[in-house]
């Protein structure tokens, strides 16, 4: 399958969403960021074929640069499996990077808006893991422009689940200490609490 195929980088920082194998019901035995194996059945993680190191995806068929416009580590993640299942379906890793790289949002997320002379780039988060992916593309974009401005928002209605604002405290806030952050929504409240 192609969870055989890709590997994430070791940037990630939600690696405790599985604790135990999903056969023994053991405690996997964790060797780095990464790397897990049950103790009693040897079930494990098989190594990745493709690997993202250094702004390039690395494979079977040799290094291939993509060029993208997404920002943050997820997108990142994203553009690697793309590419890893395009190649594995036929096509050449040229072509499929070539076309990976055209893609500027997916389904509104990441979609550049102009409002007035500000470029304006939404980010969904809707969980705790889309949370931290998306505190870290934030704290790097500051870091790289400490002048951009930074709003959280969080509603109440609707898909994303507003209703329950407690996951909020399972996300590292603390990344964006001393960021200059404004929160608004219905919820804004909240979200500025934590």
């Amino acid at each position: 399958g192609l969870t055989e195929v890709a590997t994430i980088t070791p940037k990630d920082a939600f690696v405790d969403d599985a604790m135990i194998c999903r056969d023994c019901f053991v405690r996997l035995d964790r060797g780095g960021a990464h790397q897990w194996r049950c103790p009693s059945c040897g079930f494990g993680r098989p190594e990745p074929q493709w690997v993202w190191r250094e702004g390039a995806a690395e494979g079977p068929e040799g290094r291939v640069e993509v060029p993208t416009v997404l920002p943050g580590h997820a997108a990142t993640v994203n553009v690697l499996f793309a590419l890893a299942s395009a190649v594995a379906m036929g096509a050449s890793p040229d072509r499929a990077a070539a076309e990976i790289a055209r893609v500027e949002n997916v389904d509104g997320r990441y979609a550049p808006h102009r409002y007035g002379e500000h470029e304006i780039r939404v980010l969904l988060a809707k969980n705790p893991a889309s949370w931290t992916e998306s505190i870290e593309t934030l704290a790097t974009a500051h870091a790289d422009d400490p002048g951009r401005s930074i709003v959280l928002m969080m509603g109440a209605r609707g898909a994303g689940g507003g209703q329950d604002t407690a996951m909020l405290w399972d996300a590292p806030f603390e990344r964006l200490a001393g960021v200059p952050v404004t929160t608004t929504g219905s919820r804004g409240d909240e979200l500025a609490l934590r």
